[in-house]
């Protein structure tokens, strides 16, 4: 990842109340690792993505990826025959480019929070905190993060203050 970029994985709501028994604040290291949050889950159509991100080359069987790798990117991982998840969905993740103007930013944050609302996800960063999608939680989190410290163009903060 690089300097400018920021990042989630996207967790299904639902599986956080099945784990939980609510939505939690934080998911910890173990959880994300050993539980299959994406197990049952719908996955979002194809289509749906390609109308926020346009489709890329994958680098895997495993792996469907739209946008790039140095800008936004949505990816969604499968699982493998050797982990007896061959073809199941387990882990969608996220990457925010954040150096490029404020609006094409925005416009991103805000199809990505449709999308998440849509099929009831949640974002997870990188401290695992549990975040719903909304834009004022997800601006003021990037604007904490440590991408917003090589930003030049624009500073992530004004987010907030520009909804």
């Amino acid at each position: 990842m690089a300097v400018w970029q920021h990042d989630y994985h996207l967790i299904p709501q639902a599986k956080l109340k099945e784990h939980y028994g609510r939505i939690p604040e934080t998911v910890s290291n173990d959880d994300y690792d050993n539980f299959d949050w994406w197990e049952g889950v719908a996955e979002p159509s194809r289509l749906e993505i390609e109308n926020i991100l346009l489709p890329t080359k994958n680098w895997s069987d495993y792996v469907l990826k739209w946008g790039s790798d140095r800008g936004d990117r949505l990816t969604l991982y499968y699982g493998t025959e050797d982990e007896g998840k061959e073809g199941l969905l387990i882990s969608v993740e996220l990457r925010i480019d954040l150096r490029r103007e404020f609006k094409e930013v925005r416009d991103f944050i805000l199809s990505m929070i449709a999308l998440a609302k849509k099929h009831e996800w949640c974002f997870l960063n990188d401290g695992n905190a549990v975040l719903i999608p909304d834009y004022e939680i997800l601006a003021k989190d990037m604007s904490l993060s440590n991408a917003q410290d090589f930003v030049d163009n624009h500073p992530v903060a004004p987010f907030v203050n520009h909804l």
